[in-house]
């Protein structure tokens, strides 16, 4: 027979300060948590080790002094909130004194919504209209926000003739492949939701076309990443914000990452004349011309300049369209 002490992180903007849950309980048969064991004695505190603290003594005060650490608290909490028929609460800042709010059943559309000065009063106002509710921490409030936008936005392009299409980033990069043992570029296409005067909001899953929208709340809760906005519309790429990545650079085009390619294995002879490795004879031929006449010595120019300029051509006419 084992004691469990048992805490977990119930979430701050739910259960304001006192939002540690913990829970203990005594002399049960394993780590198997009983169905309908319900803890012998339960609270809340400021933080985690206040919770431990508080746990520890409840089980000293009922003669017990040794116990195992496990996750009963989470799962505890979350059946007794699956348990409980009061509609779910939700609420979203909006910025500075307005607070969106929802109330409802998890899977479908709210009982009642509507817009306060504070999160108090949020909550306050949904009991008003609904009676009790669970304050459960879940996102409902700000995907039907983003749902309400997004079908207000889709009705004004719906009747417009200036809709903007979908915008895209991309991540590129080459994998090494055992079967035919040579590397393999890697594109992947990744959907911009936003543009702002300095950021670029970039959806964080893959762009798939054939996944279709089930209409629901929680098709709007999206995952996103930023991207640097003057970064990415000067140079073509930038680097995203979340630190640990993999690969973390993405492209406003694939033809950006394949000339970056080029440019990485292109000679000398192409890097002494300015071209890209994939430049036409013609190309070579211009830049030879611009850069003869003004390192030539007659026109004051440096002498052993002049013959690298003229190396660097001959080699370049002598690989020609090529792309190294």
């Amino acid at each position: 027979m084992k004691n469990i002490i048992s805490c977990c992180n119930a979430g701050k903007r739910e259960y304001g300060e006192m939002h540690w849950f913990w829970a203990v309980w005594t002399e049960v048969d394993d780590h198997n948590m009983p169905n309908d064991q319900e803890p012998k004695v339960s609270g809340f505190a400021k933080s985690k080790a206040k919770a431990r603290r508080a746990a520890w003594d409840a089980l000293a005060a009922m003669g017990h002094r040794r116990a195992c650490y496990n996750g009963w608290a989470f799962h505890w909490l979350f059946s007794q909130k699956t348990k409980d028929d009061r509609p779910l609460f939700s609420r979203f800042s909006l910025g500075k004194n307005r607070w969106f709010w929802v109330a409802g059943n998890f899977l479908e559309e709210p009982i009642a919504s509507g817009f306060a000065a504070s999160p108090d009063i949020a909550l306050s106002d949904a009991e008003m209209k609904v009676g009790p509710v669970q304050r459960d921490g879940n996102s409902m409030a700000q995907a039907h926000w983003k749902k309400q936008r997004a079908i207000q936005r889709s009705k004004k392009q719906a009747s417009s003739s200036t809709a903007l299409p979908l915008e895209f980033v991309y991540q590129c990069h080459q994998w090494w492949s055992d079967y035919d043992k040579c590397y393999h570029d890697s594109i992947s296409k990744y959907r911009i939701v936003k543009r702002t005067q300095k950021r670029i909001y970039v959806e964080s899953t893959e762009y798939d076309k054939s996944v279709e929208s089930s209409g629901e709340w929680w098709d709007w809760i999206e995952s996103t990443f930023i991207l640097d906005r003057r970064e990415l519309e000067t140079i073509g790429k930038a680097n995203r914000s979340s630190k640990g990545w993999w690969w973390n650079t993405y492209y406003s085009s694939p033809e950006v990452y394949y000339a970056e390619c080029r440019n990485k294995s292109r000679p000398e002879c192409f890097d002494i004349l300015d071209l890209e490795a994939s430049a036409t004879e013609n190309q070579i031929k211009s830049a030879y011309r611009r850069l003869a006449k003004s390192n030539h010595p007659d026109n004051g120019g440096d002498a052993e300049e002049f013959k690298r300029v003229r190396k660097a051509y001959e080699q370049a006419m002598n690989i020609g369209k090529s792309i190294c």
